[in-house]
């Protein structure tokens, strides 16, 4: 009954985070690759990677109605027994416009996943294992493994809002329902053992000012059974910062993790592909163990753009951050 994979830069993980955030982008296709290594002060490193792309399959002449699809999977490892899950899944999407302007729309999406979840005990060690003097591996370890992993399958629902009233000004928000089906999780077959399900809210907004300073506040909340987690800050950039190398837009920004962590993130484009590097400076009452060392991540996201054919009387497709 434990907590899902989480990223702190989870604005570029899109499909990670909201499935109805598939295809609702104003590029062509979008990729996004992200890594994240956390603990290694304190055990064995926890390590996550993720790859993802999400693109348009339908969208009409004015952009009222937006179908998207995308495709993504990821790998978890941690401690000794390398403890990990392997996930891939589809997600599917549909987007609604409120107005005829193109800038307010609402959006349903939906995703599936096939995962793989396995450890190796060959790796851990045991009491009975102990001669009276010394550690000895080929002593039976006195322990009985009926397997080393199992498959489940998930199911996730949500709900995406996006709205900019003015070129200057935006918002999104949104909610996700996950593991509906609250697979079993138990590696002694014992059906009782399900993932908990996972309510999840966000709220973002892009804010640029006369002097081209670009504000991007944001908050997460995660429920999870009886975890609770909640992320919330600002990224401060310049809206342009160009050196002739197509150089562009760098954003530095904190977020907090109450009772947990600082995050500090750092994020420059690069023509059409955006890197950001994170570092979470723990705080909590592990610091005593990790030295106020958390987690180290690394993000990439490239936008694939589409051609520029405006026809007369047409609305451009929508300009999400």
């Amino acid at each position: 009954m434990g907590q899902d994979i989480h990223f702190s830069q989870y604005r570029m993980a899109p499909l990670l985070l909201n499935p109805a955030q598939a295809g609702f982008s104003y590029s062509k296709a979008r990729f996004t690759a992200n890594h994240r290594s956390q603990w290694r002060s304190v055990t064995v490193p926890f390590n996550t990677f993720s790859v993802a792309g999400d693109f348009k399959v339908f969208q009409d002449r004015r952009a009222s109605h937006i179908v998207g699809a995308g495709l993504y999977a990821w790998h978890d490892r941690a401690g000794d027994s390398r403890f990990g899950t392997t996930s891939a899944g589809a997600n599917l999407s549909y987007h609604q416009a409120l107005n005829e302007y193109g800038n307010h729309y609402l959006g349903l999406g939906a995703a599936f996943s096939y995962n793989d979840r396995s450890y190796d005990y060959s790796e851990l060690v045991f009491g009975n294992q102990f001669n009276g003097k010394v550690f000895d591996p080929d002593l039976p370890s006195g322990e009985t493994f009926i397997n080393q992993g199992f498959v489940f399958y998930d199911l996730n629902v949500g709900m995406h809002w996006f709205y900019r009233p003015v070129p200057d000004l935006a918002f999104d928000a949104g909610a996700v329902w996950s593991h509906i089906n609250r697979p079993p999780q138990s590696m002694l077959n014992d059906n009782n053992i399900r993932l908990d399900r996972k309510l999840s809210l966000y709220f973002n907004a892009e804010i640029l000012t006369p002097n081209k300073r670009t504000y991007s506040p944001g908050i997460l909340f995660f429920r999870q059974g009886t975890y609770t987690e909640i992320l919330a800050g600002t990224m401060i950039g310049l809206e342009e910062l160009r050196g002739g190398y197509y150089l562009s837009n760098f954003k530095a920004g904190l977020f907090l993790r109450p009772v947990d962590a600082a995050i500090f993130i750092f994020q420059f484009d690069y023509d059409d592909v955006t890197f950001g590097l994170s570092y979470d400076v723990n705080y909590s009452g592990l610091r005593a163990a990790s030295n106020f060392r958390g987690g180290f991540e690394v993000s990439l996201r490239y936008l694939m753009q589409q051609k520029q054919r405006r026809r007369p009387g047409s609305i451009p497709c929508p300009d999400p951050f």
